[in-house]
Formats: structure tokens, sequence, C-alpha cells
């Protein structure tokens, strides 16, 4: 590291005047305190790679795939019924294992559909792969319509489809995004992890559209009236 220092000069026959010279200065290696925190995610990181080499051993690429849905959430939610097949995709947010069945929240920017997989249902092969899938993984699924016990609009899987791997765990589920300054820095984190950010940014983009759209008829309807005065 260099810092930059001014010497006075003496010039025969002129006055003295600045000279800007470079000097190294040398520093002090500072010492680093290791943040827990931060060593766990590493190792989160870490186990996430080994996950996606293993998926790739298994011959799925986990970036870049072609899938086919029955549209966004809430319009499979709306096309829901008892027996129906429909393909759904969106963003792992939740899981919940019990035993062989497995229970999970498929996220998209429209809303949340619970997920059912099973070995029986989907293949072991298949199910091999949904173990290798972490929170935060992006995935198609297509699926058999069905009502839980308690009334719950739920896919059950049939096919499976490795869209994504998410590299980075997600946001702490229940306590989301706290520090401040990340949630502006890092503002797709807040989105992922917070549904009130998501509300408030689809206002702000309708009022937005809102505003151009009355704009834009006010500039052209000025337009047209000053065009057609004699």
């Amino acid at each position: 590291m260099f810092c930059l220092q001014t010497n006075i000069a003496v010039v025969s026959g002129t006055s003295q005047r600045d000279v800007p010279t470079f000097q190294a200065v040398h520093f002090v290696t500072p010492l680093y305190i290791r943040c827990p925190k931060m060593d766990e995610e590493n190792e989160l990181i870490a186990l996430r790679r080994e996950k996606l080499e293993k998926l790739r051993a298994r011959g799925v690429e986990p970036f870049g795939a072609a899938f086919k849905i029955s549209g966004d959430i809430a319009e499979v939610r709306a096309k829901f019924k008892e027996g129906d097949t429909l393909c759904a995709a969106g963003r792992i947010t939740a899981h919940r294992d019990m035993g062989k069945s497995h229970f999970i929240d498929l996220r998209d920017a429209t809303g949340r559909i619970q997920i059912y997989f099973h070995a029986k249902e989907i293949g072991a092969e298949a199910m091999e792969i949904f173990n290798l899938l972490d929170l935060g993984d992006l995935i198609g699924v297509e699926g058999l319509c069905f009502l839980t016990k308690t009334g719950e609009q739920t896919l059950k899987a049939k096919k499976l489809t490795v869209l994504a791997k998410s590299l980075r765990p997600l946001p702490e589920k229940w306590h989301g995004l706290q520090d401040v300054e990340a949630r502006y820095r890092e503002r797709y984190l807040d989105l992922i992890s917070n549904e009130q950010s998501r509300e408030n940014f689809g206002k702000r983009v309708t009022m937005v559209r809102e505003i151009r759209r009355f704009l834009r008829t006010a500039v052209l309807w000025k337009s047209r009236r000053r065009f057609c005065k004699p």
C-alpha cells in the first residue's frame, strides 16, 4: 500500500514549490476474528456444492432445463380439480419430512402450493434426486391434484425436473432478513423471504404503471388537440 507525501524542494533560481512523491508505507497485517455464523454458512455452501456434483454424476444438469407449466401457481390453484394432472414450477421454501412421505411448499411470485413426494408415486430414482434438493432450489413438478385431510390443495408428484440448484442458504424462515442494510443491498433475498416486501413491490409496480398510463394518455390528448386546431 502507498500513501501520498508532499515534500518541499528548493530549485535554484525559482521559488519553493511542492513536489509530490510516493513513499512506501508498511502496515502490520490486521488480525481477523473468525465468525461462527460465516463458518457455518461456508460449510452449508460446501455441502450444497457436493450435492450439485452428485446431481451431475447422476446425469442431472441442475441449470437451464426447460419445463412446461400449466400456469403460474395462482393459476394452478384456480384450475385445481381433484383427479386432474397439472404442472407447476417454483422455489422450495419449506420441507416437512414425514419419514417415507415428504411435503414441500413450492412458491413463485403469485403464491404457494403444497407438493407431496413418495417413492411409490414418483419412483426410487427420482426420490434419490429429491433427497439431493435443498430449500431455495427451483424445480418443476407434474402431479395429480388431491386434497389432504385438512383440505389443503396438493399435487401428488409424478415427475420431477430440477431447474436450478441454489448454492447459498435462504434467510432464516421465521425471522427472515433482519439486517436492514442487507435488505436494501441484497433486495432479492428480501423478496424471497419476506411476503410483505413482495406485496409492497407489487403495489408499487401497479402504481407506477397506472401513473405512466395516465401521463401517456394525457400527453397524447394534448398533442391531438394542438394538431387539430384550425
